[in-house]
């Protein structure tokens, strides 16, 4: 188990995407002590769909992280 460091105010992390109770206990609980350490402001699993992946390819875009490239006539 990895280290925690001990808390006494742990904020509750607002989950932006997905549901961790269809994870599985041992993933679940590699997350929350992942939460608990790291104290994300917000958490979003990913769920692997084409609508995710385009909202992320888009969000990405619009913070200017990646750029949209033209298509060639190869």
């Amino acid at each position: 188990m990895p280290p925690q460091l001990p808390s006494q105010n742990q904020p509750s992390t607002r989950v932006l995407q997905g549901d961790l109770a269809s994870l599985s206990a041992s993933l679940r609980e590699f997350i929350e002590n992942s939460v608990n350490l790291c104290q994300p402001d917000g958490l979003h699993i990913c769920d692997g769909s084409d609508e995710e992946n385009r909202s992320i390819l888009r969000l990405l875009e619009e913070q200017g992280v990646i750029k949209r490239l033209s298509k060639y006539n190869n």
